[in-house]
């Protein structure tokens, strides 16, 4: 008879998150794995099958909490519109603040993994696209909402918004002045609503 789960799945998976998100794949072993986790090899391999199914969960649970950062954002504001504005200024206060950015995990992990790994990469591909189509659906109302022309393509759009995110990731990284981030935003929000 198996021996019951002594851990919280959910939370292991959070823990490895943070960690790959920190130190990156290939620099993070077994051991640290261990360290943060509390949970013995043996179980984390029963558990995600290897190092590499550990991260796979750990790019969908960082997807999944992405995800619900995004539709808070929107649900929480009066339109779509000013959900993505604070979106963005949401990302720019936790770049400027005193925590150090580790930037996109997603991104990351792509960056490091592209050519070595196509498992880890094809799922970061999907996971993307995902992401993509979260922000189109917000465009979409945010145009049913009258904030951007009807004859606007919001997939179209929504690949811009991705990239204004993802360089604001990166500049989180190297230069998290808050007026550089600014500066991207405001040009940002003028290209994506102001037509």
């Amino acid at each position: 008879m198996a021996r019951p789960q002594q851990y919280n799945k959910e939370k292991v998976t959070a823990q490895a998150m943070h960690l790959f998100w920190k130190q990156g794949y290939q620099a993070t072993p077994v051991s640290d794995l261990v360290k943060v986790t509390g949970v013995r090899p043996g179980s984390l391999y029963s558990a995600y099958g290897n190092k590499e199914g550990l991260l796979l969960a750990a790019l969908e649970h960082y997807t999944n909490e992405l995800e619900l950062n995004v539709r808070q954002h929107i649900n929480n504001s009066l339109t779509a519109k000013e959900g993505v504005e604070s979106l963005l200024q949401h990302m720019i206060f936790e770049a400027t603040g005193e925590c150090t950015s580790d930037g996109c995990l997603l991104i990351n992990t792509l960056l490091e993994m592209s050519g070595l790994n196509d498992n880890v990469c094809n799922l970061v591909s999907q996971l993307l696209v995902r992401m993509e189509q979260c922000f189109t659906e917000v465009l979409e109302r945010a145009k049913s909402e009258g904030d951007l022309s009807q004859s606007a393509d919001c997939q179209q759009l929504a690949v811009f918004l991705m990239g204004i995110i993802w360089s604001l990731k990166v500049m989180s990284r190297l230069s998290p002045e808050p007026w550089r981030m600014q500066a991207l935003l405001i040009p940002a929000m003028k290209g994506m609503f102001e037509n």
